[in-house]
């Protein structure tokens, strides 16, 4: 039984449609789906370690955020198109981008926004030594000029 192709999910169920249509075995295609609905639950406990919440400090995970909000929007878009051959290489494309990016572009954009969050950490508290310093060097030798007649 083959599906028309002028008949389409709702546009909440395009990306899945676009995953199962972008392999050609039914039991990978099912297994796949599996996947794409665990790897959406998997998502907040890639974080739950993290000391900063915002992305003001995390530029490598902003870029994989907004990467994977468009790898999103591609494959809704590929779910709706019909079943021709550009659009089928970027389904199968976007689908192995959909998982790169959660298997791999997040952890890793987390580990080294990680390191870059450190040493802006080490950074800024050695700036401010320096400055307490300066400034209390600053201060006593003000208070030593008063004391001196």
């Amino acid at each position: 039984m083959v599906t028309p192709p002028h008949i389409v999910p709702e546009w909440y169920f395009l990306p899945l449609f676009a995953v199962l249509r972008s392999v050609t075995d039914k039991l990978l295609g099912i297994f796949l789906i599996f996947c794409f609905i665990v790897a959406l639950f998997l998502i907040p406990f890639l974080f739950r370690r993290s000391i900063v919440r915002s992305t003001f400090f995390k530029p490598l995970y902003r870029f994989v955020f907004w990467f994977f909000v468009g790898v999103c929007f591609t494959l809704g878009w590929i779910g709706k198109v019909p079943i021709v051959v550009p659009y089928i290489y970027i389904g199968q494309f976007v689908t192995v981008a959909y998982f790169a990016t959660i298997v791999v572009f997040l952890p890793l954009a987390l580990r080294f926004d990680k390191l870059f969050y450190y040493s802006l950490a080490d950074e800024f508290a050695f700036s401010m030594d320096s400055r307490v310093k300066s400034s209390k060097s600053s201060v006593n030798a003000f208070f030593n000029k008063i004391d001196r007649p």
